[in-house]
């Protein structure tokens, strides 16, 4: 990494709560997510690339380099206002709303498209439209690489334990989070792909866009997901971090690698 790509990488709000993060754990977890994504997109270099829900641009700023040309999308208009000052000298990248993208640009196909961290957050509504959207973006061939947390399982237990641990130091946003009753707990630990719990649903308000209903990490299930990818996509490969041997016992994300039916690899 250059140092002028470190440099306006420390300018992403994400980047610097997560990414150099001065704990150590949050940094080698998050750093370790992105260099999984980065190894699994890299396979697919070339062509056109799209980050569905691009936040502060980080993940674009890393990985653009693998790609003719980079568009990052969001539904937050300021951040999107942001990264365009922050990138404006780096020609290969672009940044739209997602409004703007579904109102004059869906028919805009790209090569690889990615979704990282964003569909455990979306209430049914808004899941289903993310999923839509990255179906009709993509080029015949291409792929499709969606990142979502590990939230069930043993990984649920040591999440909880770190998050109120991250909480008492008060570092990041960590003192937010939605505790489980022990009977949540304990369903969750021991989901299935058709398990589920109440999911607190909020408000996240950010004009012009309308309002977007969404969800925390609470509750969501990965292998739930899955089976609703297996709809719409043809799931290639399934890669989880940062221990691969162990598949999804006691890591914290879960990638999937998908493309449509009607494609080849």
């Amino acid at each position: 990494m250059n140092n002028k790509i470190k440099e306006l990488l420390s300018t992403g709000n994400y980047a610097r709560k997560q990414l150099l993060s001065n704990d150590k754990l949050i940094n080698w977890s998050h750093s370790g997510r992105f260099k999984k994504a980065r190894q699994i997109i890299s396979e697919f270099s070339g062509g056109r690339f799209l980050d569905y829900g691009c936040g502060d641009g980080s993940f674009l700023l890393l990985n653009q380099d693998f790609f003719e040309s980079a568009t990052g999308v969001d539904s937050n208009l300021s951040q999107i206002q942001s990264n365009k000052k922050r990138f404006h000298d780096l020609p290969k990248m672009s940044f739209t709303t997602t409004n703007d993208l579904i109102d004059g640009h869906l028919n805009a196909k790209f090569d690889v498209v990615t979704c990282m961290e964003v569909i455990e957050h979306c209430a049914l509504p808004e899941r289903e439209l993310v999923l839509k959207n990255l179906n009709a973006l993509l080029k015949p061939g291409g792929h499709v690489v969606i990142s979502v947390p590990i939230e069930i399982g043993p990984t649920l237990l040591f999440k909880q334990l770190f998050r109120r641990i991250a909480g008492w130091r008060g570092i990041g946003d960590y003192k937010y989070i939605e505790p489980y009753s022990m009977s949540e707990l304990i369903k969750m630990v021991m989901a299935t792909q058709n398990t589920e719990i109440n999911r607190p649903v909020h408000e996240h308000v950010n004009p012009p866009a309308p309002p977007l209903k969404l969800h925390s990490h609470k509750g969501f299930n990965w292998r739930a997901l899955k089976k609703r990818l297996n709809q719409d996509f043809i799931i290639d490969q399934t890669y989880f971090s940062p221990i691969p041997i162990n598949q999804g016992l006691v890591n914290s994300q879960v990638f999937f690698v998908c493309r449509k039916p009607d494609s080849t690899q």
